[in-house]
């Protein structure tokens, strides 16, 4: 429903129903009540990303983030939009797929619409002249997850180091003495931190950092089943994995299993987000929660804060939140149940 279809629904100019549904007094108090009444008969909505190009501003927040089918994102985005409804603001969504280019094309569709500010778990890439960009045009912007410490601006995220000590750890009280790691994209700073927080948990064990028990690749079940499969095949012993997501555990321990090993008595696998399917599976998987819904709600709260004082700079800041480990049979061998 456009402003044209009031227009010939009462035969009148389209310029005049813009006028009266803008209350502007050049348009009679009588035809302006007609045309607004109307307008309400007819369903008509005004398209708030026009009036934002008009005005050049909005209560629009982009926010864009790398998946939006990973349950993690999903609670992160419940957390944003609870704080944006109570502000007023409403949030265009947009998907990277985890890829550079598709988050600059992202980025340039939110300016282009004009938004209030723009939250991001970044992408893996090299460049980042693009949210120089958006911080060049005063336009707030904060990071959440998937950061880049080198921006000069506000971000959210899980102390990935701390998780990841927690997670060996817990494989090495469990009895685990060669634990594999299966690390994401290193571009990006949380599974480099992944990473550190396993071998630092192996030096302070006094256990030897063996190269060839770490392994690289995307965050996917098939990727995880791939590189289980790898390590299978190459003859070097191990008997636990700590995957830096859950996706590459729940492949690890099919692959696991179709060659004849159990899980955790054979081998102990362990994955990091607890997403909350991970305790559905057989046998439920030990994970490193991120607490994502806190992580929203922290991030929407650094944006307004930020949009409110005018993109100050004094107030740019991190927040790092605690990870928890939730043990479960995948990693526990005195949790199952013969």
């Amino acid at each position: 429903m456009t402003i044209y279809d009031i227009a010939k629904e009462l035969n009148i100019a389209a310029s005049t129903v813009s006028r009266a549904l803008n209350n502007n007094p050049r348009i009679s108090k009588k035809t302006r009540k007609l045309i607004q009444e109307t307008a309400e008969q007819m369903g008509y909505k005004p398209n708030q990303v026009a009036l934002a190009l008009r005005k050049g501003s909005s209560k629009t927040i982009g926010v864009i983030v790398p998946f939006v089918d990973r349950a993690f994102f999903g609670a992160v985005l419940s957390g944003v939009e609870e704080v944006f409804k109570q502000s007023g603001h409403q949030v265009i969504l947009c998907q990277s797929h985890d890829i550079h280019e598709k988050e600059i094309e992202n980025i340039e569709t939110l300016l282009g619409a004009q938004v209030s500010g723009i939250l991001v778990s970044v992408a893996p890439g090299k460049s980042y002249e693009h949210l120089n960009k958006v911080v060049d045009s005063n336009i707030p912007l904060v990071m959440f997850d998937r950061v880049n410490d080198q921006m000069k601006t506000s971000c959210v995220k899980v102390d990935d180091f701390k998780g990841a000590y927690q997670a060996t750890t817990h494989l090495l009280d469990q009895g685990y003495q060669k634990i594999a790691h299966f690390h994401g994209d290193l571009a990006l700073k949380i599974y480099e931190e992944r990473l550190n927080g396993y071998l630092q948990a192996l030096r302070d064990h006094d256990l030897p950092v063996e190269s060839q028990l770490i392994f690289g690749g995307d965050c996917f079940i098939e990727i995880g089943s791939s590189l289980t499969e790898k390590l299978i095949k190459s003859g070097e012993e191990f008997d636990a994995i700590f995957a830096s997501s859950d996706y590459k555990a729940i492949g690890a321990i099919k692959t696991l299993k179709s060659n004849g090993f159990s899980v955790p008595e054979d081998k102990g696998v362990a994955g990091f987000s607890n997403e909350p399917f991970v305790e559905l599976l057989d046998p439920a998987i030990s994970s490193v929660d991120q607490r994502p819904r806190e992580m929203g709600i922290e991030a929407a709260r650094a944006l307004l804060e930020l949009a409110s004082s005018g993109n100050n700079p004094k107030l740019f800041k991190t927040t790092v939140l605690e990870p928890t480990l939730i043990p479960r049979v995948s990693s526990s061998k005195e949790m199952v149940v013969y």
